[in-house]
């Protein structure tokens, strides 16, 4: 039984090689590699493709551009965002890990740069969200925590 994304009724996919089992993907000699957070060969809706970027500005990209589509086809989706960051392996932009190089350890540098990355990308998805009039209710989005607190309750 498959068990790749694209495999479990999802419309449209992006996800790493490593995707939903844990283990690589068979990718094509050219696109295998070691986990990498830049320029990371990415599994698309079935097919792998090389990237420029950031994987977490990559994903969240990707995501904004779909749910755009859907929104000017007046339908209704569901977006299901999980990301590599942040966690090891710790890798991230130069520009973030200067913002506490020296004040901390190099790798506490490197994932506080990480954060600040996904914080900025999910204040421009909630931004997005807001003009197109989504998000209003504190129902519309899910962290898992809140999502686990609330299941607890019942």
């Amino acid at each position: 039984m498959p068990t790749s994304p694209e495999h479990a009724a999802l419309m449209k996919c992006m996800s790493t090689a490593r995707a939903a089992s844990g283990r690589r993907i068979p990718a094509p000699a050219v696109m295998r590699q070691t986990i990498k957070y830049f320029d990371p060969a990415i599994r698309h809706n079935g097919k792998f493709e090389k990237t420029k970027g950031y994987c977490t500005d990559l994903f969240f990209s990707q995501a904004t551009k779909w749910m755009d589509e859907q929104v000017k086809a007046g339908e209704p989706f569901f977006t299901y965002l999980p990301l590599n960051a942040a966690h090891g392996p710790l890798q991230v932009a130069d520009e973030y890990l200067n913002r506490h190089k020296g004040q901390v350890p190099d790798d506490v540098a490197k994932f506080y740069g990480m954060i600040e990355n996904l914080d900025e990308n999910f204040g421009r998805l909630l931004a997005q969200l807001k003009t197109w009039g989504i998000g209003e209710y504190p129902g519309d989005l899910h962290d898992g925590q809140r999502f686990r607190n609330r299941l607890a309750d019942f």
